[in-house]
């Protein structure tokens, strides 16, 4: 009714004195007026004596938990719903982000306001803006804007670092079986970012450092980042981790989709080249902390951010996909996604769409790789008859302080 209400302030909760009762289901409009100077979750750039050609900008950064410390909402990501966001700017500065424009505003004032609404539910911690000067280069996908907006200075670069974009929507929607599923797909560049990219619905940040010159170009290339924050836009944005124990199947699903568009793109050798970066990155990451891909014991959920859920992450999908073959691999995955469309999900979640499209009981492989920490080290010896031309192969699991594993090994004969 448009009356003030008395509230406490506890932690992280605002308990609100309604003044009258309300039923378990009705619907209740909730309008909170706040000042913050946030320490995380948004930040603002500006020259200083050090470095006077800064940009000015002003961009945010949820993930994992820090969308709270300059917006009061419920930062959990468990949880989904539809967002607007309106900014009011200088007019010299643009203001982009999720979703759909609605309307641009001119003030009298000297400023302009943006109004945005992403219509599809999503996690708190995808909510995201970026203000400053930007040019925008245009480009599309099955009618769908696809927007670059960089640096006046990085136009002639937008495309040889995001150009392949569109290829990239094309590729993911047929083998996910699902359609790029929002009204648009913007990438960013933002100074001083602190990660190489972030897959926010709609508007992925990424460091302005993913821009290179032709000079630059024989020995660096975007694509890996463009497309693991694009397969993010499925895994991650439209399928999201119900809590961060199961975050591999953001990050897994991503690693391991940047590399197949890759392998799709540039040919096997190039995503085997990747693939044995991965298996690298788990082995550093195991030695440092040995765990299991779902991590439920964990000081800040940042912690679980590491090759467990990246590279192994990835990884297990590959094995899943030797296992199975081509053909019933990517028919699970098809399962996977559209049964679980803008939708919180689990590992277990995974593990029921495997076991409804082949038919087959995946307690072993899950338990050994997922909810169980280490990997099998294998002794292989082999002796050759030449009375009746037969091998004699013998395959030895020698880890220490981890399980037998049960896995088929494919073994080469030369």
């Amino acid at each position: 009714d448009g009356k003030d209400i008395s509230y406490n302030h506890h932690g992280e909760k605002v308990f609100l004195s309604l003044n009258k009762p309300i039923g378990w289901d009705d619907t209740v409009k909730v309008r909170l007026d706040y000042k913050a100077h946030p320490r995380r979750g948004t930040f603002f750039i500006e020259p200083d004596s050090v470095y006077p050609g800064k940009p000015w900008q002003a961009w945010t950064q949820g993930e994992d938990t820090d969308n709270h410390h300059w917006v009061p909402i419920y930062d959990y990501p468990n949880d989904k719903a539809t967002f607007e966001t309106i900014l009011t700017v200088d007019k010299k500065f643009l203001a982009i982000s999720n979703g759909e424009l609605v309307s641009l505003k001119e003030n009298k004032d000297g400023t302009h306001t943006w109004h945005w609404h992403e219509h599809f539910p999503m996690v708190s911690y995808l909510i995201s803006y970026v203000i400053g000067e930007f040019e925008k280069v245009e480009d599309s996908y099955n009618g769908i804007p696809v927007n670059y907006w960089v640096y006046d200075e990085n136009k002639k670069e937008a495309l040889r670092s995001f150009g392949l974009t569109p290829d990239m929507m094309k590729y993911f929607g047929e083998v996910t079986g699902v359609e790029y599923p929002y009204e648009k797909y913007d990438q960013i560049i933002i100074d001083d970012f602190m990660f190489g990219g972030m897959e926010n619905i709609t508007l992925t940040h990424n460091t302005d450092r993913t821009m290179y010159d032709e000079f630059a170009a024989p020995d660096v290339s975007s694509d890996g980042l463009v497309a693991h924050e694009l397969a993010h836009q499925w895994f991650g944005d439209m399928l999201t981790t119900r809590n961060w124990a199961h975050a591999w199947l953001n990050e897994g699903f991503a690693t391991f989709f940047s590399r197949k568009y890759r392998e799709y793109k540039f040919g096997f050798d190039e995503g085997e080249y990747i693939r044995f970066g991965e298996i690298n990155g788990y082995f550093r990451s195991n030695k440092k902390w040995r765990r299991s891909t779902v991590q439920h014991k964990f000081y800040e959920s940042m912690d679980v951010f590491d090759g467990h859920i990246y590279a192994k992450g990835s990884l297990i999908l590959n094995m899943l996909q030797d296992y199975f073959g081509d053909d019933a691999f990517w028919r699970f995955i098809q399962h996977y996604t559209q049964e679980n469309q803008y939708k919180n999900v689990e590992t277990a979640d995974l593990k029921k769409a495997i076991e409804e499209t082949t038919g087959q009981n995946m307690d072993w492989f899950f338990k050994q790789w997922i909810y169980e920490p280490g990997f099998p080290e294998y002794n292989v010896t082999w002796k050759y008859n030449q009375r009746n031309k037969s091998v004699k192969l013998t395959v030895k699991q020698t880890q220490k302080n981890t399980n037998i594993f049960k896995m088929p090994v494919q073994i080469r004969v030369d």
